[in-house]
């Protein structure tokens, strides 16, 4: 008999489950179960880096079995990660007026995409005792998201107490925008024990980015070219430079300024430059 009766509810059960299918079928099918059809010109577009949503949307149409054109509806739903080099997929939606919905995907190039840059608001240059405020110099600029400073960070293989040891430390610093697209820098961070006061040769940039093979002039850089070694002198003082560059070979490289006064360095100062 409990057999029995257990057979009777598990026919039961299924009957109800086959109901609420089948009236789920017939509501779908009495509201217009079709969805909106998306349709586009290219299989692939090109557009420029910072394109928005209407320049995307150009060329995309959408149709309705029931309502006609629905095209007004369409919205760009996501962009993803880069697929392939300066590639992404973009999805795009629509509905119709029984809120159907519909995505389709097609693939976009950028045509002038650069990955993210750094940028620095003062040398890489530190006593000892405040190497720790680095990353209050280092920020980060990209053509899609514009500021992303705060995702920016740095990483180095050693402790704190070590980076802040006087000498020459390889920083890495990182960042990485919403197309997944992430730039690192290897950053020479000079540590000494005394002098500084960078703010006595200011620079006009602390990092440059420059071209393989351009020509690359260190005193350019100066608030006051004249004060740079072999030109006129600010008073007593001149400035000597100390380069690395090797515009010819891309890299990271650095240049030290200094500034000399009664024959003691009395300030210095540091460009980081970045031959692509």
């Amino acid at each position: 008999m409990k057999r029995f009766f257990a057979i009777i509810m598990v026919l039961l059960t299924a009957l109800s489950v086959g109901g609420v299918i089948l009236y789920s079928v017939h509501k779908t099918m009495a509201t217009g179960g079709a969805s909106p059809e998306i349709h586009f010109d290219q299989e692939e577009l090109e557009v420029s880096t910072g394109t928005g949503d209407a320049e995307l949307l150009k060329g995309v149409t959408a149709t309705d079995k029931e309502d006609g054109d629905v095209t007004d509806s369409l919205m760009v739903e996501g962009i993803s990660h880069f697929v392939e080099k300066d590639i992404v997929n973009v999805t795009y939606v629509a509905y119709d007026s029984q809120n159907h919905v519909s995505r389709a995907m097609r693939r976009v190039h950028y045509t002038d995409y650069i990955s993210p840059r750094f940028t620095m608001s003062g040398p890489m240059l530190f006593l000892s005792k405040n190497v720790g405020d680095l990353m209050n110099y280092v920020g980060a600029e990209d053509v899609v998201d514009g500021d992303i400073s705060v995702k920016a960070h740095a990483s180095f293989d050693d402790t704190t107490t070590a980076l802040a040891t006087v000498g020459t430390h390889n920083v890495e610093i990182s960042v990485t925008n919403s197309l997944g697209d992430t730039s690192r820098l290897v950053v020479p961070v000079k540590v000494v024990e005394d002098v500084p006061h960078s703010e006595n040769i200011p620079l006009k940039a602390y990092l440059v980015y420059v071209k393989k093979g351009a020509e690359f002039d260190p005193a350019y850089y100066l608030t006051n070219a004249e004060q740079a070694q072999g030109g006129s002198t600010m008073g007593e003082s001149t400035i000597q430079i100390n380069s690395n560059v090797n515009a010819v070979t891309a890299g990271v490289y650095a240049v030290d300024y200094s500034l000399i006064k009664n024959d003691m360095i009395s300030a210095m100062t540091r460009l980081i430059v970045v031959v692509e």
